[in-house]
C-alpha cells in the first residue's frame, strides 16, 4: 500500500469515526430529541479539524500500523484527549457553556473506535503477511548478528514459529563461530 493511499484512507476513516463518535454520543444522551443544533455542528467541525491537525503533528498518518505498539497507541490517545479538550475549550469560549457528558462520551467512543480500528488494521496486516509468507521461499531472508547461544536460540524460534523472517546467515566477530 503506497503512502498516498494509506494517508487518504486513514483520513477518511478517522473523519468518519470522529463524526460518528460525537453524533452517537449526542444521540445516546438525547434519544428523544435527536436534533442537531448549532453547538453540536460547530463542535463536530472543531473536533474533526483539531483531530487531523494533531494526528499530523504526532505523525500518526506516517506510521505503518501493522508494526504498531504501545507508543503509537499512546500517541493516538494523546491526540484524542487533546482534540476533545480543544473542543471543550472552544465550547466554553464560543457558547459560554460546555456539554460535559457529551464530550466525555465522545472521548470514550473516540478512544474505543479509533484504537480498535487501528489494532484491527494491524491484525489484518499481520494475518495477511502470515498467509502470504507461509513457505520459506516467500519469507524474508534474515541476517542474525551473533552465532552464539542467543543467535541459535533466535534462529530456532524463528524457524519453528509463524514468523515472516527466515534466518539464512549468522554474522559473528568470534572466529571460532564462523
Amino acid at each position: 500500500m503506497n503512502y498516498k493511499f494509506r494517508m487518504v484512507s486513514l483520513l477518511i476513516i478517522d473523519s468518519i469515526v470522529v463524526l460518528i463518535s460525537i453524533f452517537l454520543a449526542h444521540f445516546f444522551l438525547n434519544p428523544f430529541n435527536p436534533t442537531i443544533d448549532w453547538m453540536l455542528g460547530l463542535s463536530s467541525i472543531i473536533l474533526l479539524i483539531s483531530h487531523h491537525i494533531l494526528c499530523l503533528h504526532f505523525h500518526l498518518y506516517q506510521r505503518i500500523w501493522k508494526y504498531a505498539n504501545i507508543d503509537e497507541l499512546m500517541s493516538l490517545c494523546k491526540v484524542i484527549v487533546l482534540s476533545v479538550l480543544i473542543t471543550a475549550v472552544s465550547q466554553l469560549i464560543i457558547f459560554k457553556t460546555m456539554y460535559e457528558r457529551g464530550l466525555f462520551l465522545t472521548l470514550i467512543l473516540h478512544l474505543v473506535f479509533l484504537c480498535g480500528i487501528r489494532m484491527f488494521w494491524r491484525h489484518l496486516q499481520l494475518r495477511r503477511d502470515k498467509t502470504v509468507l507461509t513457505s520459506p521461499l516467500k519469507r524474508k531472508a534474515t541476517l542474525i548478528l551473533g552465532a552464539g547461544g542467543s543467535g541459535r536460540s533466535i534462529s530456532l524460534e524463528l524457524q519453528k514459529g509463524d514468523s515472516i523472517l527466515n534466518p539464512v546467515v549468522f554474522l559473528d566477530d568470534n572466529p571460532k563461530l564462523k
